[in-house]
């Protein structure tokens, strides 16, 4: 039997809440339904399952290696930047900072040639993931130095100072 057809009405943002939050008291069997769904699911409702499985936390870390694939996807069509700008969320609440996620979040980071809003999203979710992201350092130092882009420069700065602060600490 269907267990649920994972709708999200966009008129209606409580139910996405609350839908969230049931799932999130359900756990880990949420978080395999979410990704059985996400792997059949249309871009729009796969960018919606990703800001979804960041709700679960450190729950969802099993979900760290499909989101790091979407997030790596340089796809050149819109909806699928949208996709990655959520992967990129979700990771930085989910992922354990593994090397992959930590080198995967720092490259598009790093590259230029990607929008401004997905760069920012990386080095939040970097800083999300605190201690385990010290290797972005040399790239966030670059974005600081380098990057034409001020907000970037912005975030960036304010990552190298989190980073001294955590190591004063």
């Amino acid at each position: 039997p269907e267990v649920m057809a994972l709708t999200f009405p966009s008129t209606l943002p409580i139910m996405k809440q609350l839908l969230g939050q049931g799932l999130s008291a359900i756990g880990s069997p949420a978080v395999e339904l979410l990704l059985h769904r996400y792997a059949d699911a249309e871009h729009k409702r796969q960018v919606e399952i990703a800001l979804l499985l960041a709700e679960f936390g450190k729950t969802a870390s099993t979900a760290s290696t499909i989101l790091t694939t979407a997030l790596v996807n340089r796809a050149n069509q819109e909806h699928a930047i949208v996709l990655r700008q959520a992967a990129a969320i979700a990771l930085g609440k989910i992922s354990n900072g593994s090397d992959e996620v930590i080198h995967a979040l720092i490259d598009v980071a790093g590259r230029v040639d990607e929008k401004q809003s997905l760069r920012s999203f990386c080095i939040e979710a970097l800083m999300d993931l605190g201690p385990a992201a010290a290797a972005a350092t040399s790239v966030l130092q670059r974005i600081l130095k380098q990057d034409e882009d001020e907000d970037l420069q912005k975030f960036a700065w304010a990552e190298i100072g989190r980073a001294a602060c955590r190591e004063r600490v």
